[in-house]
């Protein structure tokens, strides 16, 4: 088993018109990753104008608990937004130096903004 910290940037742009109930989703998805054995960190940033913009950076004990939460919090998520077409991109990457990474926007939202979101899929 791994015991090296396991890192990643999740960059999604969704569709703007679908903005509100993506972001509910995957506000929803880092909230439970949190939650997961293993899950040492995990922040969402975007773009507060509402284009679409999201990325998600989390730091895990090892690769092991990293892969467990994607499979048991973020796959759920990507694939909702699949199914109702609201995903244009993703990208997983490592995420060795997150302070390089930047929404398309100067306005981004973080932290307890992500309460505002009351729109769902259902």
């Amino acid at each position: 088993m791994n015991t090296q910290t396991s890192s990643r940037s999740i960059q999604i742009h969704t569709q703007k018109s679908h903005s509100s109930k993506c972001g509910e989703l995957i506000w929803y998805s880092v909230v439970q990753a949190k939650r997961e054995h293993g899950c040492l960190d995990c922040q969402l940033q975007w773009d507060a104008t509402g284009t679409g913009y999201w990325v998600i950076q989390g730091t895990w004990k090892n690769e092991d608990s990293m892969r467990l939460s994607f499979e048991q919090a973020f796959q759920p998520a990507i694939e909702k937004l699949i199914a109702h077409q609201a995903l244009i991109s993703i990208k997983v990457s490592l995420a060795e130096n997150p302070s390089e990474l930047r929404l398309p926007s100067r306005q981004r939202g973080s932290g307890a903004d992500a309460y505002a979101y009351s729109a769902s899929f259902g």
